[in-house]
């Protein structure tokens, strides 16, 4: 593609093809020209035209990372909240544009200055995720934002959870900052501290 035209009548032809690399172009020429607001309108426009096409979640998501870029945080919220209880693209943590949607509530509410409540809705995404799946990035999400939040304990607990998931450690190490997950205790915990002080210190 060689210009913004190319993009548009890429979107318009009707074949998913054309229509998504069309719009990826379209997207990131207007972000490299500081032109966000240009392009949801473009995007929003689109989805309004085509409210069946398999790309609107797709779009959606870029119009909410457009809201995100310009520090629109409400619209950023708002918009991935709504395609995120879609359901359409569910479950969550498996690579779709609604589970992603989910994922970047978390990082809208940190830019709205609330690593705590951040961490939680991470958390308590990966303790309800459809049959269970367990992202360890998202032990490291969470432990980042628990640290920002100036809660050490829950931040350390968060890096165990991730190591044991990661099969670093038999058991993650809890304070009750994580949901649903068997704990090291005693010389379990022992064990697993000494473990993951080692591991964060490599």
């Amino acid at each position: 593609l060689s210009s913004l035209d190319d993009a548009r009548r890429l979107m318009s032809t009707g074949v998913l093809g054309d229509a998504v690399w069309g719009a990826s172009y379209l997207t990131w020429a207007l972000r490299e020209a500081g032109l966000e607001a240009t392009s949801t309108e473009e995007l929003a426009a689109y989805v309004e035209a085509n409210p069946a096409s398999p790309i609107v979640p797709m779009l959606t998501y870029w119009i909410g990372d457009n809201a995100l870029s310009t520090g629109d945080l409400s619209t950023a919220l708002a918009t991935f909240e709504a395609l995120a209880a879609t359901g359409a693209d569910a479950p969550f943590l498996n690579g779709t544009w609604g589970g992603m949607a989910a994922e970047r509530q978390a990082t809208v509410l940190e830019r709205m200055g609330a690593p705590a409540e951040a961490a939680a809705f991470l958390l308590d995404l990966v303790s309800t995720g459809a049959g269970g799946k367990l992202d360890p990035a998202q032990f490291d999400a969470a432990g980042l934002l628990w640290q920002a939040a100036a809660d050490y304990e829950r931040a350390f607990d968060a890096a165990g959870a991730a190591a044991a998931h990661r099969g670093l450690l038999s058991l993650p190490l809890c304070s009750g900052g994580l949901p649903d997950a068997p704990c090291a205790t005693g010389p379990q915990r022992l064990r697993s501290e000494s473990a993951l002080a080692s591991l964060l210190s490599s």
